[in-house]
């Protein structure tokens, strides 16, 4: 690759901004919290997505993000936790679901192999440069 701008990860964990990464913008200066970081990072993997669409297709390859909501795993449910803790901010899981995804429960890991099994299909053959949001509607509330 030449010396440009690279996509290293999906965002830079708990690692307090350096001198060389600061910009100033209008006056003032760049600092992005986690969350602004995470969606600058997803922004950028659906360009690149975009972009290796357009560089790959001559080629007959076709490239897509897939991007998942909120999925029902260990990591995000482990002992329970995030239902206890949507219940106690919200009242109930099923109210915090009701109000955030319009399908009314949490993803499965099985929600996003699908949309996966679809993208690798023949079914999708002429689909490329795509994000697919598998998200229950999530995304669009």
């Amino acid at each position: 690759m030449d010396g440009g701008p690279r996509l290293r990860g999906a965002h830079d964990r708990d690692r307090p901004p350096r001198p060389h990464r600061q910009r100033v913008l209008a006056g003032g200066e760049a600092r992005l919290s986690p969350a602004r970081r995470l969606r600058a990072a997803k922004a950028g993997v659906i360009l690149l997505t975009q972009v290796l669409a357009q560089e790959l297709g001559p080629a007959g390859i076709t490239v897509n993000a897939v991007c998942p909501g909120t999925v029902d795993t260990d990591l995000l449910n482990k002992d329970r936790q995030f239902e206890q803790l949507v219940g106690a901010l919200e009242g109930s899981l099923e109210r915090w679901m009701a109000r955030e995804i319009p399908l009314g429960r949490l993803e499965t890991a099985d929600d996003v192999a699908a949309a996966i099994a679809f993208l690798c299909s023949d079914d999708a053959a002429y689909v490329t440069g795509e994000a697919l949001n598998v998200s229950g509607g999530q995304t669009m509330v």
